[in-house]
């Protein structure tokens, strides 16, 4: 077994830019949507919370696959309520048909953190 690997998170937004307006329903888990296709995976989560440089991803192998750990923190920010500060911590399980070395994940302006993954080519 191999140690975990952080994955690079890109973006082309500004820095200070952090706070938009969503919606969500009573039983929301952060996950916005899992698309599974016979060539790719990807996984949508809700970060609307967080700069880039205040999340991590990282691939964790383990005895039965891969997980892919995602953690967020930020320390108090005021806002018109108070303040609030965030910490997250999410693992979701990689279906063993996806390479795990083709994992990108992009941050978007609206607060979409996307991880995509080519799956295995079985010859």
């Amino acid at each position: 077994m191999t140690e975990s690997r952080k994955v690079e998170i890109k973006h082309q937004w500004p820095l200070e830019e952090c706070a938009w307006p969503h919606l969500r329903p009573t039983n929301y888990n952060g996950i916005i949507h899992v698309t599974t296709t016979p060539y790719k995976w990807e996984l949508g989560l809700d970060a609307i919370a967080f700069q880039p440089s205040e999340i991590t991803v990282s691939v964790r192998p383990h005895e039965h696959g891969h997980d892919l750990v995602i953690e967020g923190s930020h320390g108090a920010r005021k806002d018109e309520h108070g303040s609030v500060s965030r910490n997250i911590h999410r693992v979701c399980h990689i279906p063993d048909d996806v390479d795990t070395n083709t994992i990108a994940v992009n941050l978007y302006p609206n607060g979409l953190l996307e991880v995509q993954a080519n799956k295995k080519i079985i010859i």
